[in-house]
Order: structure tokens, then sequence, then C-alpha cells
């Protein structure tokens, strides 16, 4: 059971890497949902054996092929040869939250990437229930308002069928948003995604980085998050907060 002396903790762990104004919001509205520190022992060397309640697409999309390993309490996604979709890795949320805070610190090296998405597979308008997506790399962050954009089904057939007007280009282009943001080769950087109100915005490092407003993003029920990647960086210390 996570008890509030456990949320205690965690923003005392926490509060180097968090903004000013987002210690203040989870301390008076933050309710601990679920955290991970992947310390340890992988359960498979051949299949994929995160435990504490993880999932993943590896048995349809990549024919059982292991691709998610935790070493020396490090979480590792590769997407293994001849799948057909990058590697996923996902996790249920119950209660869900319709505003809230999901941590994780990462290390990239090269060319490494990995998203992280705010789901609902009960939300039918939405293709497999991707409401939100945020990507990492090192161009930047990357968010997509996916529930009003590119996975909205109506949208997704129309481009599918090549029926993609300007004026929908046009839409898709306000429905995602490209933060600049350094992110150093080799190095641990602890990023914060706060989902409050129609806006989602980042905070690495301590210092907040940049904010995306759209419509999509006042979805009320995130019941599942997800973790992609096709070469991914080392994953470590998840910590999701409801508002």
């Amino acid at each position: 059971m996570l008890t509030r002396l456990t949320l205690i903790s965690l923003l005392t762990f926490t509060t180097a890497v968090l903004a000013i104004d987002d210690i203040a919001l989870i301390k008076s509205e933050g309710t601990l949902l679920f955290a991970d520190d992947f310390n340890r022992a992988d359960a498979s060397t051949t299949r994929d054996g995160l435990a504490n309640g993880w999932d993943s697409n590896s048995a349809r999309r990549a024919s059982g092929q292991k691709q998610a390993t935790i070493t020396d309490g490090v979480l590792t996604i590769e997407t293994a040869p001849g799948a057909d979709h990058n590697a996923v890795i996902f996790h249920p949320l119950a209660p869900d939250f319709q505003d809230g805070v999901i941590q994780i610190r990462a290390r990239l090296s090269g060319d490494e990437s990995f998203a992280i998405d705010f789901n609902n597979p009960e939300c039918k308008t939405v293709h497999s229930g991707h409401i939100i997506n945020v990507g990492f790399s090192k161009r930047g962050i990357l968010i997509k308002d996916s529930k009003t954009g590119a996975m909205d089904l109506k949208i997704r057939d129309q481009v599918k069928t090549g029926k993609k007007t300007p004026a929908l280009t046009e839409r898709l282009r306000t429905k995602t948003k490209l933060i600049p943001a350094k992110l150093t080769d080799g190095q641990w950087h602890t990023l914060t995604m706060v989902k409050h109100g129609n806006a989602l915005r980042i905070t690495i490092d301590g210092q907040l980085t940049g904010e995306f407003r759209s419509s999509g993003m006042t979805h009320d029920s995130i019941t599942k998050v997800s973790i992609s990647a096709k070469v991914s960086p080392q994953l470590d210390d998840l910590i999701i907060w409801a508002l």
C-alpha cells in the first residue's frame, strides 16, 4: 500500500528535481498512484518478466522475444529483430487520473530515444486509447495531442486513405509541439510531465523546459501508462501521482 508517509518520502527525494510550483501542487493535491525503482532481478532471460504489474506487446508484435530487461536496477527497452511495432511496456492505473504527474529518470546515448503515452483504452474515438504522447530524444521533447490529433480515428482514416487536405495538415500541425531541450549524452536526467487542465508541461532536472496546450489534454481519465522505444536509453525511478 502506498501510504501518505511514502508520498512524503518520495516528495523529499524528488524535491531537488521538481519545479517549486509543482512541488506545492503535488503536496497540496497529489495522490501517489504508482512507483517503481526497478531494484529487483529480471524474471527471465528469454521473455519479458518485469513483474510489479507490467505487461508488454512482445507476444503480439515480436513473437514473444524479450524486449524489456532489468539490469542492476535499471530498465532498458529495445525492439527485437523482426518485430512489426516498436517495443512497448505498459502498466494499468487504478485509480485513474484526470490531472497528474509522471516522472522518470533517463540516460540517453547516441541516437537513443523513447516515448511515454498517457492512455485510456476505453476511449473509442482514438486508436488504441492514445491520449497524449511525449517523446524524448537529443532533438528535444515532442509532445503530441493524440486524442484530437493523429490518433483520432476519423483523422487517422483520412490520412491512411490519402484524403489528407491542407486544412487537415494545418490542424495536425497545431496538435504537436517540439520543445528544444539539451539531454546531455550519457548523463542521467530527471524528466517530469505534468498534465494539468488543457496543458502538459515538462521539467528537466528542476528547470521548467516548456509547455503545450491543446484541447485533448483535458481528457478526464488516464487509465494506463506506456513506455515505448526502438533503441532505448536507460530508465529508472518511475513515479506517478494523481492531482
